[in-house]
C-alpha cells in the first residue's frame, strides 16, 4: 500500500505534490526535461557544444535564470562557462568547460552537471566554416528529504508538531556520466553598400545514451533534446584606410534575428525574434511558443542590455530580460527573470601571448579585406 504525502503549509502543497508524484510512485513513467534559457543567442553554448570557440579569443558567461517568481517554490538555474579559441593546434576549434546548477522546489532537488567541451574546425570554402563540438559531463542529483512534512507530523489543532517515523530511503543522491554533440555551419556574405550578413545554423543532441536519474532504483531516463538553431548577424562596416580594410561601424546598428527550436521527451518549443544593438546598447523582443499556431500565445521575451569596453580587444556585455507569460499562467506563475553576463577577450590565446600581426583585432571586429578571406569568419559574437 503507497502512502501519500504532503506539505503542512499549504503554500508548498503544488511543490509537494508534483515533487513525491514523482519520485514516490516507481508505477508512473517520470521522465525529466532540463531547464530553459530564453537569451539562447548569448548561452548558445549551452544548447550546443559546437559552438565552443567559434570566436576569437577567451569567454566567459555568467548566466542565471529566477522562473515563475510569484510560486513560493520556484525554479532557479545558474550556469558558468568559459571557452577559447584554440587555432594553433591544427583542425582546433576550442575548449571549454562548464557548470550549472539548478533547484527545484525551493531546493528540495538540486542538479549540479561539471564538463568539458571539445570542438573541431573544418574549413568547406573560403567564407564558410564548420564546426563540431562534444560535450562530456557527470550529473549530480539530489533530494533533501528533510524539507518533507508527512502526514504523521501533523495535528489537525496545532500543525507540524510530531516527529515522522519516515525512513529516509539510502538514495539521496545520483551521479551520472552524460555526454552530448553538436555541429554547425557558419558563413559571410557581403550584400550592397558595405554590409555584410554573418549566419549561423546549427544542430545539437543532448542526452545521447539516455541516463537513468531515478532515486529509488527504478528506472527514469533523461530523454534525448534536440535542438536547432539559426541566427543571422546584419551589420554595416566601415572604410579603413588605403589598404581597404573594413570593421563594425561602431555607431551604426547591428540586428541579430534568430530561431530556435528544441524538442525533448515528447513536448517542443520554440522561439523566434530579435536582438538590435546601437554601441553601446543591446535591445530584444522574442515570441515563444510550443505549438506552430501564432495567435496560441506562449510568451513574449523583452531583452535589454549594454556593451561595456575595456578597450578595443575586451569587453563586458551584460543582458536582461523579462518572460512575459500571454497565457492565463501569468497570474499564477509571475514572469521569469533571466540575467547573463559576457567578458570578452579577443586577442588571449591558449598558447603564446596573443599578438597577430597578420590579422590586428581593430575596433569589435577583425581587421579583413574587402575579398572577405577566411579571417572573416574570426569575428566576436553578437
Amino acid at each position: 500500500m503507497k502512502k501519500f504525502y504532503r506539505f503542512a503549509n499549504n503554500n508548498r502543497k503544488l511543490g509537494a505534490i508534483l515533487t513525491l508524484t514523482v519520485l514516490l510512485l516507481p508505477g508512473l513513467p517520470a521522465k525529466s526535461q532540463d531547464p530553459l534559457y530564453s537569451q539562447w543567442t548569448n548561452v548558445q553554448t549551452y544548447f550546443n557544444p559546437a559552438y565552443v570557440g567559434v570566436s576569437p579569443g577567451l569567454r566567459t558567461r555568467f548566466a542565471y535564470r529566477k522562473q515563475w517568481v510569484k510560486l513560493p517554490n520556484d525554479f532557479r538555474t545558474f550556469r558558468f562557462d568559459m571557452d577559447i579559441a584554440a587555432r594553433e593546434i591544427p583542425g582546433s576549434g576550442g575548449l571549454g568547460i562548464m557548470f550549472d546548477s539548478d533547484n527545484e522546489g525551493d531546493g528540495i532537488i538540486k542538479r549540479s552537471q561539471a564538463g568539458l567541451t571539445v570542438a573541431v574546425r573544418i574549413p568547406i570554402m573560403q567564407n564558410v566554416i564548420s564546426q563540431f563540438g562534444i560535450l562530456s559531463s557527470f550529473i549530480q542529483k539530489k533530494i533533501d528529504w528533510d524539507r518533507f512534512v508527512f502526514t504523521d507530523q501533523l495535528d489537525d489543532k496545532y500543525g507540524n508538531i510530531y516527529q515522522t517515523s519516515f525512513t529516509h530511503p539510502s538514495d539521496e543522491q545520483t551521479i551520472y556520466p552524460d555526454f552530448g554533440a553538436g555541429a554547425l555551419v557558419k558563413f559571410v556574405q557581403p550584400t550592397w553598400r558595405h554590409t555584410e550578413i554573418i549566419g549561423t545554423v546549427g544542430l545539437a543532441v543532448h542526452h545521447i545514451f539516455e541516463p537513468n536519474e531515478a532515486f529509488l532504483g527504478e528506472e527514469s531516463p533523461l530523454p534525448r533534446k534536440y535542438v536547432v538553431t539559426m541566427d543571422f548577424i546584419i551589420q554595416d562596416q566601415m572604410n579603413r584606410g588605403p589598404h581597404k580594410k573594413f570593421r563594425t561601424a561602431k555607431g551604426g546598428f547591428k540586428f541579430n534575428p534568430g530561431f530556435i527550436y528544441k524538442y525533448q521527451g515528447g513536448m517542443s518549443t520554440y522561439q523566434v525574434g530579435m536582438n538590435m544593438h546601437k554601441f553601446p546598447i543591446y535591445i530584444g523582443l522574442w515570441y515563444r511558443n510550443d505549438k506552430l499556431e501564432f495567435l496560441d500565445y506562449d510568451a513574449l521575451v523583452a531583452l535589454v542590455g549594454i556593451n561595456i569596453e575595456f578597450n578595443d580587444v575586451s569587453r563586458m556585455k551584460m543582458y536582461y530580460s523579462f518572460d512575459i507569460q500571454l497565457s492565463d499562467m501569468m497570474q499564477a506563475t509571475g514572469g521569469t527573470h533571466e540575467i547573463v553576463i559576457i567578458f570578452s577577450f579577443d586577442e588571449m590565446r591558449l598558447f603564446g601571448n596573443g599578438s597577430n600581426k597578420k590579422h590586428k583585432l581593430t575596433g569589435n571586429y577583425t581587421a579583413r579585406r574587402v575579398n572577405h578571406n577566411p579571417k572573416a569568419l574570426e569575428c566576436p559574437s553578437f
